[in-house]
């Protein structure tokens, strides 16, 4: 098993609130399991955007929705 190292944060009021409407719209049981799925997708995010590719989502209505990198 990894070795786990244990780290903390701190959220505004706001912040946690968001944290933990996507803990009970989801599968994730845990706010930690969310942030370790949402540092997954954020490294493929950028991991892509360095090589030049360009972030898209298509809405329900067909519309394509283009992001430029964060940073």
């Amino acid at each position: 098993m990894p070795q786990k190292k244990r780290i903390q944060f701190d959220f505004d009021v706001e912040a946690l609130e968001k944290l933990d409407r996507v803990v009970d719209s989801t599968d994730a049981t845990t706010r930690a399991e969310v942030i370790r799925r949402a540092l997954s997708l954020y490294i493929k995010f950028v991991d892509s955007a360095q090589s030049g590719a360009t972030l898209c989502l298509e809405e329900s209505d067909g519309t394509v929705k283009r992001f430029l990198p964060l940073w």
